[in-house]
């Protein structure tokens, strides 16, 4: 759900080696792990939907095949949420070559990174990883400039409506999404959906049970997910120039992000001009 945090992640593993005649196993089958193999044909760039956090790696270091376990766990957990991919920078030379350009040099491996806009975020912690490091890691580095801490109604104004439809920028969205929550840390699921929506909506979130929030949003149990859409496009009111389309499915990424584009459908469906929307808030001095 929209929880913070990590843990979970307890229990040693073995490695994993060679077949018999001494050539290394593939660590990452396709198919047969849930970490994507990744590398010069498909990596992930600034216009990509996904989180990464990617291992660089050698099928046959043994640093390598002893990591493969815990980026296996930590697949498991973070589905849903943020990717994980691995690079074999031993496949060929072209891949070798793809790895050097990501300042990957052969005696490097395993080594971990991050991705967000196509910027690399290096691991650099001393050690192997758990799979709880890596996932500390990838929570350290989310794009939280993504999502807006909203406190007060106010807030709800200033950092989520003012900003639509600014015909002087180049900020295509036209509504906001807002997050109410009881917890005190932005959860791996939020900054996905944030990030994989980051072209169609602003994304704001109040935490901790905020009261102010709660009233102006009547929220009666928590997490509360609404959208803040010109009016007329709503299922409710909120204020003169918008209403709101509250979330009522269940709390995973899929049936979130289903919604998600249904809202921008929506939107699309019932055109609202920027020039209008700013009209409209000048009247009522919003």
């Amino acid at each position: 759900g929209f929880g913070g945090g990590g843990g979970g992640f307890q229990g040693n593993f073995g490695s994993s080696g060679s077949n018999r005649g001494g050539t290394p196993v593939d660590l990452f089958p396709k198919d047969q792990s849930h970490v994507s193999k990744l590398g010069s044909p498909k990596f992930p760039n600034a216009k990509s939907k996904n989180l990464w956090l990617i291992m660089f790696y050698r099928n046959e270091v043994q640093a390598c095949q002893q990591a493969k376990p815990q980026m296996e766990r930590l697949a498991e957990k973070a589905k849903g949420t943020f990717k994980l991919g691995a690079v074999d920078c031993g496949k060929n030379a072209q891949e070798t070559h793809f790895c050097a350009q990501h300042s990957v040099k052969h005696s490097d491996v395993p080594k971990y990174v991050f991705v967000v806009d196509g910027k690399l975020e290096f691991y650099e912690e001393p050690g192997a990883p758990t799979a709880k490091d890596l996932y500390e890691f990838a929570m350290e580095n989310m794009p939280k400039g993504l999502i807006q801490n909203i406190n007060h109604p106010k807030q709800v104004a200033e950092r989520l409506l003012d900003p639509l439809g600014n015909a002087s920028s180049s900020n295509k969205r036209i509504a906001s999404i807002l997050l109410l929550t009881e917890k005190y840390e932005t959860s791996a699921l939020y900054y996905s959906i944030a990030y994989m929506h980051r072209g169609q909506f602003l994304f704001g979130e109040s935490r901790a049970k905020n009261l102010n929030l709660s009233k102006a949003f009547g929220a009666k149990k928590y997490p509360l997910l609404l959208a803040l859409v010109p009016k007329g496009n709503g299922d409710e009111s909120y204020n003169e120039a918008f209403d709101v389309i509250r979330y009522e499915g269940s709390l995973k990424n899929d049936p979130i992000s289903s919604w998600l584009n249904q809202v921008s459908k929506r939107l699309k469906s019932k055109p609202s001009s920027s020039s209008e929307r700013r009209k409209q808030r000048a009247e009522y001095g919003l």
